[in-house]
């Protein structure tokens, strides 16, 4: 019970509209269809949240509370680890919400679109954390744009910096959330002003380079922007970025970095099959659908095996992500 109301604690931070949920004027009626919708989505938002989310916040948490004490290969573990862990602790949590919603009759606006398929920033903030992105870009970005219009791009860019510094201290009042508002809108300014030639240059590449390599770009760059995002101070951030390379050996014994080895393999082995499942959905296949045929047993082993995964790889604690902001 904790947890399903520290999933709507969390859940009611974000920038939701009200046109978003005409169904609370209306009668709700319980069904079948909406009971066993959201119970779906609620066990499955809890398995990316408990299974995947709790157990990479462990290592993840422990580097970024004790930075003095790691340089090399934890740190670059941790870099690659943190935007899968936030992802899964973020969207899980909301599909929690939304599956408890789900319940009740009232079909909530997803808040992701598997962000890690994005082939570059500005359709990263497309994808991830909808409800916040979608609101700047309403009431800061395009108002912005229509009141200066007649600086033409360079209000555009303009609006680009305010919105993202919005967004920066919407997270807290600290510089290392500034930070990431300025490299977010530093790096959508350069793609807004560069499109033309990057168009120019993919054209000549083949297309699956282009896309593998735009992809894994941006979950670089992602990934770089959460070293300030984890960070308790900019030195904090700084020395994280100045020791991924120094002191480097192949071996993560006597870190103390992954205390619970099975609970962490699990987790990699869990996003590795929430990875493949997005990836048939990225592709157009309904995966739900699927699923929903197959035979009763068949979708009750998959039920057990979620249950079961949650109740015995749930994680060091429950702590939400969002909690802090």
């Amino acid at each position: 019970m904790r947890i399903i109301l520290r999933s709507f604690e969390v859940s009611c931070r974000s920038v939701e509209r009200s046109n978003h949920f005409p169904q609370v004027n209306a009668r709700i009626e319980f069904n079948q269809e909406n009971i066993s919708a959201g119970l779906r989505l609620f066990l499955w938002g809890m398995f990316k949240k408990v299974v995947i989310g709790n157990n990479l916040g462990a290592p993840v948490g422990l580097v970024y509370g004790h930075m003095d004490n790691y340089s090399g290969l934890p740190l670059v573990l941790i870099f690659f680890l943190q935007a899968i862990h936030l992802y899964c602790d973020f969207s899980g949590y909301t599909d929690m919400a939304l599956g408890v919603a789900r319940i009740f009759g009232i079909k909530l606006v997803d808040n992701f679109n598997r962000p890690f398929f994005a082939r570059n920033v500005g359709e990263f903030w497309r994808r991830w954390h909808i409800s916040l992105s979608s609101w700047c870009n309403d009431f800061i970005f395009s108002p912005f744009i229509v009141k200066y219009r007649r600086l033409g791009n360079r209000a555009a860019i303009a609006g680009i910096f305010v919105s993202f510094f919005v967004i920066g201290i919407w997270h807290g009042a600290n510089w290392t959330f500034i930070m990431v508002g300025i490299l977010q809108g530093v790096a959508i300014s350069y793609e807004f002003a560069s499109k033309k030639k990057r168009l120019e240059i993919a054209s000549k590449l083949p297309s699956g380079m282009v896309v593998f390599v735009s992809r894994a770009l941006t979950y670089l760059f992602f990934s770089f922007t959460l070293v300030f995002f984890n960070s308790h101070s900019i030195s904090d951030a700084f020395y994280f970025i100045s020791h991924l390379f120094s002191n480097f050996h192949l071996s993560l014994s006597g870190n103390k970095l992954i205390y619970d080895s099975a609970g962490f393999f699990i987790a990699f082995a869990a996003f590795v099959v929430l990875f493949v499942i997005e990836i048939y959905q990225e592709r157009g296949v309904d995966v739900a659908g699927y699923f929903l045929k197959m035979p009763r047993a068949v979708r009750w082993v998959g039920y057990y095996l979620l249950i079961v995964s949650v109740f015995y790889y749930s994680g060091a604690g429950d702590t939400f992500v969002y909690l802090k902001f």
